[in-house]
């Protein structure tokens, strides 16, 4: 019995076909030597995407730590400056009055926390007080911020709070030549305001006064105006402050027919009731600066509404034939027979007030339309003044009594004339009359007989007998002066 050795078991040997290709390093050696071109491709692609997978890995780090905000560009190429460092805006240096360029800040302000909604307003660019242009730069100034020269910065420029639309208000440098201009304007001068979008709005010079620093009445937007604060130093913590009155376009006050009332007729504006009874023009009142004479209306002013009325929201013109336009005078208003007006007017309360305005003496106007308007609403009526003017010369009338006869016939007036000038003053029959707007009445009787010729410097004293008015109320004129007279009837 024979026994075979075991022998190992021996793996088939693989076909040719079934062994991995792998070149040995000799044929590697051998495709580099004769620059094989496939394998050349393949090497070079390798080489490219993996630099390509470097750089991009650097521009993910780059955008990491902040260039994003900067874009993928900028995070390529840089950003032209140094890492981490802002741009801060600045004002511009503004120009001298006498400058044509214009520095402005013009953005748009939130109107509400969200910052969702905003409103851009029609900035202001330059301001023209009586001839001299000013520039104007724009500051966002918090409310209830003591202005001075320290934190209202402005160079050689006017600033303007953002936001003051209605009462313009502008700080002027501390410079002395600006205090100077605004102690130069008269009564009537121009205040222009030039806005960016090319608007132009005209206001004329109504009075300055010396306020507190910390006086913020005079930012009130609560009537279309204008108002200069002078930043120069005040020993007394007070500051020059200007103001002037909007003028009122006269195709503006024309744009809507207004209702037109005669003298001593009531009129209607809303639930106010105003009556004119009597306007005076006084030429001889040392008050008044050369070259312009003082001009009184007296008038009544009810309300017959059922709640307050707010009197700082009425607007009271006097106009020319010209549309020369004349802004009430608070300092002149109380030089006349009654008060100015002012404060609130309760529910059915009457009150007798005076308008008073600084007119020019030589003014040459058949009539005067005194204008009454509210800022809130686009409301107005007119009242029609008869105006002689300088017919009157240096004439001052002053009329004393007015009596029914005892026949009840007629009307006793009791009066005087004073001559204010350097010349002689004749006086006609033509120069009075007497109307109730429906008819002219006749003059039966004068003492002394016309003309009356009175001397410089002198007084006459005149009886008039007039036809009786068949109505309870008429208008007596002499020269330039009205007289309402009521209870005749």
């Amino acid at each position: 019995m024979s026994v075979e050795e075991p022998q190992e078991p021996q793996a088939e040997p693989q076909s040719q076909s079934e062994r991995p290709s792998v070149p040995s390093n000799s044929s590697i050696k051998t495709m580099l030597a004769n620059r094989d071109p496939v394998l050349l491709t393949v090497l070079g692609v390798s080489l490219f995407g993996l630099i390509l997978i470097c750089v991009f890995g650097v521009l993910l780090i780059r955008s990491t730590n902040g260039s994003e905000s900067n874009g993928f560009f900028a995070g390529l190429f840089g950003d032209g400056g140094d890492d981490g460092v802002e741009a801060t805006p600045t004002l511009p240096t503004l120009p001298t009055p006498e400058a044509t360029a214009v520095a402005v800040v013009y953005e748009p302000v939130p109107l509400d926390s969200s910052q969702q909604v905003s409103l851009t307003l029609d900035a202001p660019v330059f301001l023209d007080i009586n001839g001299q242009s000013v520039a104007i730069t724009t500051a966002f100034i918090p409310a209830n911020t003591v202005w001075n020269a320290g934190n209202v910065t402005s160079g050689n420029a006017a600033v303007w709070p953002y936001g003051n639309i209605v009462n313009y208000v502008f700080a002027l440098p501390a410079d002395a030549q600006y205090e100077t201009v605004l102690n130069s304007l008269v009564q009537g001068d121009p205040i222009v305001v030039d806005t960016k979008n090319g608007a132009s709005y005209e206001f004329i010079f109504t009075g300055s006064e010396l306020v507190d620093e910390s006086n913020s009445q005079i930012f009130a937007q609560n009537r279309p105006s204008v108002t200069l604060v002078w930043l120069g130093e005040s020993e007394t913590g007070q500051r020059l402050v200007v103001h002037g009155d909007y003028v009122v376009a006269e195709e503006e006050l024309q744009a809507e027919a207004a209702p037109s009332c005669e003298l001593g007729e009531a009129c209607q504006l809303g639930n106010t009731r105003i009556a004119v009874t009597g306007a005076t023009h006084a030429v001889d009142r040392p008050e008044a600066p050369p070259g312009f004479a003082l001009y009184f209306v007296d008038y009544t002013i009810e309300n017959v509404g059922t709640n307050q009325l707010d009197t700082g929201l009425l607007r009271f013109v006097l106009i020319d034939e010209l549309g020369n336009q004349y802004s009430l005078n608070s300092a002149v208003s109380q030089l006349g027979n009654y008060p100015l007006l002012g404060g609130l007017v309760n529910a059915g309360e009457s009150r007798q007030v005076t308008a008073g305005y600084q007119i020019p003496t030589n003014l040459s106007s058949a009539t005067l339309r005194w204008v009454v308007s509210r800022v809130d609403n686009p409301s107005q009526v007119e009242v029609v003044i008869p105006f002689v003017g300088n017919t009157a010369g240096d004439a001052v009338v002053t009329l004393q009594q007015a009596n029914v006869s005892e026949d009840g016939t007629s009307l006793i007036l009791i009066g005087q004339i004073t001559n204010a000038g350097q010349q002689p003053l004749v006086i006609n029959q033509t120069d009075v009359s007497l109307s109730d707007g429906q008819a002219d009445y006749f003059v039966f009787a004068t003492s002394p007989r016309f003309p009356w010729t009175i001397g410089p410097g002198q007084p006459l004293n005149f009886t008039l007998t007039f036809q009786r008015p068949t109505s309870p109320t008429a208008v007596f004129q002499l020269l330039g002066y009205s007289f309402q007279l009521s209870g005749l009837r």
